[in-house]
């Protein structure tokens, strides 16, 4: 799989303290991005906003492992076919054509996980 050149993870979400009020993304004491809807930083929006960013390097790099595997299937597509049905299978390709749009959207100008092959 290719490196992506975004900040790498883990990442976590804090919230600020006094001037500093805001919801925040971080890698180590690095702050990734500010997440800033209103003042209130008890807002559930805010926090679950924060907790989701934080998780995308994870969620990615899960998505793109799933895809590649998923991609090398095709390899096998007449047995798998015949042993799950094509309707299934259909349903299992539409899957890693979103899955691939989703990390076009995260990671562009990098191939989709499921044309990359075998890791």
């Amino acid at each position: 799989m290719k490196e992506i050149p975004h900040t790498p993870g883990p990442w976590r979400w804090s919230v600020g303290n006094g001037y500093n009020s805001g919801v925040y993304v971080l890698r180590g004491d690095d702050e990734i991005c500010e997440v800033f809807y209103d003042c209130d930083t008890e807002a559930l929006p805010d926090r679950a906003n924060a907790a989701l960013i934080a998780a995308a390097p994870d969620l990615l790099e899960a998505l793109r492992k799933l895809a590649n595997e998923v991609g090398a299937l095709k390899a096998f597509e007449a047995d798998i076919r015949d042993f799950i049905g094509n309707s299934n299978w259909a349903v299992l390709m539409q899957r890693l054509a979103d899955a691939d749009e989703a990390i076009s959207k995260a990671s562009p100008n990098l191939p989709s996980a499921s044309q990359e092959g075998g890791e």
